[in-house]
């Protein structure tokens, strides 16, 4: 199959797949739950508004993606948005997990609650988040060598889930499985970055597809769960 017909699918495909997580998300919600879940139920409404992101963007993808030259810049619109919010959310994940496994209640954790004591940190890494997606969109504006453009991203990327990972996963038992995967999926737009146009942009597609949907489904399975308790 030509590159360009892949290219295409792989839009397609990711647009389905993120309508289907975001309509996951909205069935779950219609259920009540106990107050202890409220966090959780905030946190999916924010990976809603991270599927209204995406779905929009995908529909504009998939009419645009042969009338646009280069279509790779646009996508920095996308990620500068539903990146940081699905930061937050992960924390907030990380936070309330911390909450189980002391036995504190979490019926007053709220995200309200979680950026009042965690928003220094929380400030602090998607100001990283957001330096890295600037040195990607140079390297795709041509302003940097892409190479360097990666190598600069990969260092603030490094130094964000450090942060994370020794403040919210250390220690705290059941983070450490969705914390490694959302470093591997997200690890991997840098290497596709170094590719060529068409595969870049398909791998950016698949990945989409994985990293932005497979938080949400997660959350709507642990929801899901708290509910048929």
């Amino acid at each position: 199959m030509p590159i360009a017909n892949l290219l295409k699918a792989t839009v397609y495909a990711s647009l389905i797949i993120q309508i289907l997580t975001g309509i996951g998300n909205v069935w779950i919600l219609q259920y009540k739950t106990s107050a202890e879940s409220k966090i959780l139920r905030e946190l999916i409404y924010t990976e809603l508004a991270v599927q209204v992101v995406e779905v929009i963007f995908y529909f504009w993808l998939a009419y645009n993606f042969l009338q646009v030259k280069n279509i790779t810049p646009k996508r920095y619109y996308d990620w500068m948005f539903t990146t940081p919010t699905m930061l937050i959310t992960l924390i907030g994940y990380f936070v309330y997990i911390r909450y189980k496994n002391t036995a504190k209640y979490t019926g007053t954790l709220d995200l309200s609650y979680l950026l009042k004591t965690e928003g220094a940190l929380i400030l602090i890494v998607c100001i990283l988040n957001a330096l890295m997606l600037i040195s990607g969109y140079l390297g795709e504006a041509g302003i940097l060598n892409t190479l360097t453009s990666v190598s600069i991203g990969f260092i603030f990327f490094s130094i964000y889930f450090y942060l994370i990972y020794e403040n919210y996963v250390k220690g705290v038992d059941g983070t450490l499985s969705v914390f490694s995967l959302f470093v591997f999926f997200w690890s991997l737009y840098g290497i596709a970055a170094l590719m060529s146009y068409e595969w870049k942009n398909m791998f950016y597609n698949i990945l989409d597809l994985f990293s932005k949907n497979f938080f949400g489904v997660f959350l709507t399975y642990v929801l899901y769960k708290e509910y048929i308790k």
